[in-house]
């Protein structure tokens, strides 16, 4: 038996109140990138698992590309538009696990003296609401909707691990130094204007591993 066959999309993917919430999301023009799957109650989730469900929004992000592709390939004079690609090499990402004090700072929707957005403040600025006017009431509720979907809760036992962090290349034939890069180009790396985040969220209660992805705008 594979990875592919201890992740099960049965209870949540297509799950009314789970196509609910994407509907809401992207109502409101939020870019985040998010998949949220049960695991099988005799499978135990290692890091492997982890970097499995990376590899399954992998495969949405490329699915909803290949999509907008096609829409904007329709309304548009006949040419050889190239497909949507993207880096991205989960056998070069280094995930590392956040303290529980973390993890309970993902529900903070006030501003933090930390120099790095919150994860509320990521989610805020991925929002495109355009000439939409909505509270902040609204947005918290639907936040806090989004963290209890990804399995985000006030709870204990729950593992988030950290894929964000670049890595270091060695030095090629053609230069005297390293650089560094991401393990993938969807952190918009190179802007000092935007903020990137990807984790993946394993909670034992629910059997559900999600992961997510944002490239938000800091808006100063």
């Amino acid at each position: 038996m594979g990875l592919k066959d201890h992740l099960s999309t049965s209870g949540i993917k297509d799950s009314k109140g789970y196509e609910a919430l994407r509907t809401r999301l992207d109502d409101l023009g939020c870019s985040v990138e998010f998949l949220v799957m049960d695991v099988a109650s005799h499978v135990s989730v290692d890091e492997t698992l982890h970097r499995r469900i990376l590899s399954e929004l992998y495969d949405r992000i490329i699915d909803d590309q290949r999509k907008w592709h096609r829409k904007v390939f329709e309304a548009l004079p006949p040419a050889n538009y190239s497909e949507p690609t993207m880096l991205w090499n989960v056998v070069r990402a280094s995930g590392h696990a956040l303290s529980s004090d973390a993890i309970f700072s993902f529900h903070q929707t006030e501003s933090l003296s930390d120099a790095r957005p919150s994860l509320y403040e990521d989610f805020c600025n991925s929002l495109y609401l355009g000439k939409q006017r909505i509270e902040r009431a609204e947005i918290q509720s639907l936040f806090s909707d989004w963290l209890d979907g990804l399995g985000i809760r006030d709870q204990s036992g729950i593992v988030v691990l950290d894929w964000t962090d670049a890595f270091e290349l060695p030095a090629s034939n053609d230069t005297a130094f390293g650089f560094s890069t991401t393990w993938t180009g969807f952190f918009c790396r190179g802007s000092l204007h935007q903020h990137g985040r990807c984790l993946t969220i394993w909670n034992p209660v629910c059997r559900t591993l999600a992961a997510l992805a944002i490239c938000s705008p800091i808006h100063e």
